[in-house]
Parts: structure tokens; sequence; C-alpha cells
């Protein structure tokens, strides 16, 4: 389901099994119906999302919500930077003994801010920015900015980003430990 612009409301579903189409090398049909609905801005709703066709392992929801949260435009920056966007993702797991949609909250935020080392550097959390870098522009004159924001964080909040320890395949460290 999805709440669009002016109102309008689209109710999407497949009209097969998507996975087992797939993997038949069709692809799947869908159906969807329009119709005017209250309320502002854009809501998706996944029901029986089934995660185990990807590279990326989805052992548990607290992984899936993690990997959405992290790697799709549900994990959007924007608050940091004042942009006032929201989309609001639901997801209700294939074959999931719970009854109802479990909410994913927009954006990506950093665990609080703690430069407090009395106790230890587990806690830490720096956070740099937002800031906006004015780039130049490009050869055809269009103008170019950037938006950056990072963080230094302790062993126990580098949970909230996956993929700490790794590198990333253009050889840059996402984190370093000392």
């Amino acid at each position: 389901m999805i709440r669009g612009k002016n109102g309008k409301h689209i109710h999407a579903e497949s009209e097969v099994p998507p996975w087992q189409t797939l993997r038949k090398g069709i692809v799947p049909t869908y159906k969807y119906d329009e119709d005017i609905a209250e309320g502002k801005g854009t809501t998706i709703v996944v029901d029986g999302f089934e995660g185990k066709q990807f590279e990326f392992k989805f052992d548990s929801l607290k992984t899936l919500i993690s990997y959405i949260s992290w790697y799709t435009v549900a994990g959007s920056f924007g608050q940091y930077f004042g942009n006032p966007k929201r989309m609001d993702v639901e997801l209700k797991p294939a074959n999931s003994p719970i009854p109802t949609p479990i909410p994913i909250p927009f954006g990506f935020k950093f665990p609080n801010e703690n430069s407090d080392l009395s106790k230890g550097s587990n806690k830490y959390c720096k956070i740099w920015g937002p800031e906006t870098i004015d780039c130049g522009q490009t050869r055809e004159g269009d103008h170019v900015t950037i938006n950056v924001i990072g963080a230094i964080l302790g062993e126990d909040n580098r949970g909230s980003i996956p993929h700490t320890y790794e590198i990333w395949d253009f050889g840059c460290a996402r984190t370093l430990s000392g």
C-alpha cells in the first residue's frame, strides 16, 4: 500500500508469487487500484517480505531493519540537513507470528553524543557536522555542493552501523580501531 501525492492512495500487489516467478526467469505481474485517502506523505507497507534471496544474510528481524535503515532511502541523513521529507516504512515478514506490520523509523540517527572518557571509551560518540560544502561548478556550469556528517563511535555504539570493521571495495576503511 502506498499513500502518495495529493491524497491519492495506491494499493499494489503481486498477482503471482514474485520470488518463484523470478526464479523461473519471468518478471512477475502486479495489479494496483487508486482511490482518495486521508493524510500526507508516503507510506510503504511490505507484507510477506522474504529476505533469504539476497547476498546480505537476514538472520533476524533486527538484521533486516538495520539493513533497511542503513542501505535504503529509509535511512536518509536528510533530517541532519533540514530536509523535512519523510517516508514511513512498515514491514511484515513472510510467515511471521507478528500479526501487524512493524514500523521502521525514518532517517538514520547517530547515538547520542558522549565525550566523557572517565569510564572508558566504549560509549564514546563524537559527531562532526552536519556541514554543506561548496564544491564549485561542473564543466557545464552546474553548482555542486555535498552534505557531510561523520562520527567517531566507541565499541558499544558501532552496532548502529552495519559492517563497521569491513573495508569498502575501493579501499577506504569505514572505521579504524586502535
